[in-house]
């Protein structure tokens, strides 16, 4: 499985909302939400070694121009993703789990729109997966 394959699976479940898979547009538009994964890692191993689980990290950033435009979108992020099933050819995905990160809304001092900073917030999710018989 590839990060790039299971960022674009996720972000097919995240509706009602801009969600991007891996890059932003150079103009994009308020709010959005960035997906990206990280490539799976062993996670558990038989005695003999061999592979019994992988995890998979995801990482959304959900960017808005206002605080309350993260928060509103970020619970629609949380609502299509926690416990969602995600299909992946392949593989046996179970289902993903919020991880907790207390992050607080960041102000994004890089950037300005209409003479403002947009702010974002960084929700972080796993799952576990193994590949199909």
């Amino acid at each position: 499985m590839t990060a790039d394959a299971l960022s674009k699976a996720v972000t097919a479940l995240v509706t009602g909302v801009t969600a991007h898979a891996d890059t932003v547009p150079a103009i994009p538009t308020y709010p959005y939400v960035l997906i990206t994964s990280s490539f799976p890692r062993v996670s558990d191993r038989s005695q003999a070694r061999s592979v019994h689980a992988l995890q998979v990290r995801i990482r959304t950033t959900v960017v808005g121009l206002s605080d309350t435009s993260v928060l509103v979108t970020g619970q629609k992020v949380s609502d299509a993703l926690e416990h969602a099933e995600v299909e992946v050819p392949g593989y046996v995905l179970g289902r993903v789990e919020s991880v907790p990160n207390e992050q607080p809304i960041l102000e994004d001092l890089d950037v300005t729109v209409n003479s403002r900073h947009p702010q974002y917030a960084v929700l972080d999710w796993t799952m576990t997966a193994s590949r199909a018989p």
